[in-house]
């Protein structure tokens, strides 16, 4: 795909189970040496690669550890980041919602991303939107699968606190 010239999209989603942290450094790595857009929880970022603190500095390391032109962090409940290799910077807040489950919300992130992402990769802001949109559904859904559609998503990003925007 590289070589072809498709963007490679990689989300991080590390479980102890399957591998220790140490592990997975060693075995994510050339995955992330080949990717073009990375997705990665703030928990995973720190588990794995031992990143924290301010959600900048988690980027600065993650974009030294891959080539991904640009670099999302989720939040849990405080919502999504992302970060563009020449600085540009944006953030979507989190939406409050009555959690009935939280497996798949993750997943139902990286969807929403993409759903516009996809489409319009310049459009950074509309796809954290998006993402934290779908992601906030997903929860309010017993199971780890949600049929979500179009209209019901459009809803969900509407209610969602101010809009995504750049961060300086």
């Amino acid at each position: 795909a590289v070589d072809a010239g498709v963007p490679v999209i990689f989300d991080v989603n590390y479980r102890a189970r399957l591998w220790s942290s140490s592990e997975a450094a060693v075995g994510l790595d050339p995955l992330l040496h080949r990717t073009s857009l990375l997705l990665c929880g703030a928990g995973d970022a720190s588990t794995i690669w031992e990143l924290s603190g301010a959600v900048d500095q988690v980027a600065q390391g993650l974009f030294e550890r891959s080539s991904a032109t640009t670099v999302v962090i989720t939040q849990g409940d405080e919502g999504a980041s992302a970060f563009h290799r020449d600085g540009r910077r944006w953030r979507q807040s989190g939406s409050r919602v009555e959690i009935v489950d939280p497996i798949g919300a993750g997943d139902a992130f990286a969807a929403g991303f993409l759903h516009v992402w996809l489409d319009d990769r310049d459009n950074i802001a509309a796809a954290l939107r998006s993402g934290v949109a779908l992601a906030s559904l997903k929860m309010t859904i017993p199971g780890d699968l949600a049929v979500i559609s179009a209209s019901e998503l459009d809803e969900a990003m509407s209610l969602l606190d101010g809009p995504a925007g750049d961060i300086d």
